[in-house]
Order: structure tokens, then sequence, then C-alpha cells
């Protein structure tokens, strides 16, 4: 690849960095970090534990999304400074190389960057609860269910976050009926909400003694946790209650 070609990706990686910069709202996230900052010098803040790590994680997230910006801008200047240097002399071959792979990783962190925007529903960042009901094909769905079950607490694992289990109705002879589990970590609700909806598995039944194919059905739900306090009023003479969030 020629330092013309690199030049061009690295222009390129800008152009796609900009919108994402401006989707990011840095003042507002510098707001919201200096706010979250001045809650923890409050002395009494660790008086209530769990409000006290919602605030370090909260600010821990906007401080790395900060940072996440602040070093793509700066990488970017500095590779297409490079660039510019490399073209002032001969070309280095060693260097055109080091400039092509450092572009490379560019190009990588851009793609999770443009992940993030993926993730930017109103509780994406939140923790979540994900429920697995085994639905119809018997003992085989239960054992679908409790396949299902253990592929998310080890994708949650490999995640690095925390995964409970809250409830569990084991299956008659071999699975699970239904399990609840509470995953929490940062952007948990917003990896997974995708995975809501029935789940099939076609396979050779290892449950049938005539070896036969069976269909299995699971259906996945994912809630987010909502933290906030919210008080509610209850009209006892009015029918139906309608509930605001956020």
């Amino acid at each position: 690849m020629t330092l013309s070609e690199i030049t061009s990706q690295i222009k390129e990686l800008e152009k796609r960095f900009k919108p994402i910069r401006a989707n990011f709202k840095v003042d507002k996230l510098k707001k919201e970090i200096a706010d979250l900052e001045e809650k923890t010098k409050d002395p009494k803040l660790w008086d209530d534990p769990n409000q006290a790590q919602k605030i370090l994680r909260q600010l821990g997230d906007r401080q790395s999304d900060l940072n996440t910006v602040d070093e793509f801008e700066s990488k970017i200047s500095q590779l297409l400074e490079l660039s510019r240097m490399i073209g002032k002399d001969k070309e280095d071959e060693q260097m055109v190389k080091d400039l092509a792979e450092e572009t490379k990783q560019l190009a990588e962190s851009l793609r999770k960057l443009e992940m993030r925007l993926f993730l930017s529903g109103k509780y994406d960042r939140n923790d979540a609860l994900l429920s697995i009901h085994a639905g119809q094909g018997g003992t085989e769905a239960m054992d679908w269910s409790s396949m299902l079950q253990r592929m998310y607490m080890r994708y949650g694992q490999n995640k690095g976050w925390k995964v409970e289990v809250l409830d569990l109705i084991p299956g008659d002879e071999a699975g699970v009926k239904s399990v609840t589990l509470k995953i929490s970590g940062s952007y948990a609700y917003g990896l997974l909400k995708k995975e809501a909806g029935a789940h099939r598995l076609v396979r050779i039944s290892p449950f049938n003694a005539q070896g036969l194919r069976q269909t299995s059905f699971a259906k996945v739900e994912v809630l987010p946790i909502i933290e906030d306090e919210k008080e509610i009023e209850i009209n006892p003479n009015q029918d139906i209650i309608y509930i605001t969030l956020g």
C-alpha cells in the first residue's frame, strides 16, 4: 500500500469520526462528569453504598467515553502529521509499513466507536434482567433452555459482568422450565436487548430412543433494570394506572 493510499484512508476515518464525536455530545459529557465528581466529594456518599457504587460507575463510564473520543481525535492528528512528515522526504519503507499498521488499528477503534453509537438508547447502559422460558418440545425444550442459560452466563462472565441467578424452576427430567438472570455490567441491556424473542433448536434428540430429529423452542425476555426511584401515586377510583419512566 502506498503512502498516498494510507493518507486517503486516514482522511476517510477522520470524516467518519466527525458525526460520531458530535453524537457523543462532548460538552454535555464534560458537564455530567463534573456533576458526578462533585457528588463523589459528598462526605455522606457512602451512607448509601448502592447509590455510591451507581455514581462511581456512571462517572467511570462517562470518563471512559470522553477519554475514548479525545484519544481517537489525537490519534488521527498524529497519523496525519506523520504522513506529511514521511511525504516531505524520501519514503521510508518501514515507516510506511508502521503507518499502515497504525491506520489499521485506528480503523478497528473506529468500528468499536460506531458500535457504541448503536448502544445509545436511553437504558442501554443499564444492567439487565434476562429470563428464559421453555416452550414447545417437552424435556428437549427444557434442555435447550438450560443450554441458553449457560450460554448467556458464559457470555456475561467473558464480558467481565456479574451474573446472578434470581429464580430457577428446574425441568422434570433435565434442563430448566424457566430461569431469570440478573446481569450487571456496562451496557448489559444494550448488548442483550436484541436477544429477546423465540429461540429455536433443531437437532437429533438425545432424549428420544428412536433418535429422531426434534424442534424445540425457548422464549427469551430482556428488560433493563431502572434504578431511578419514581414516586407513584395510585388513585383507588381509577381503573387504569399510567406510569411514566424517565
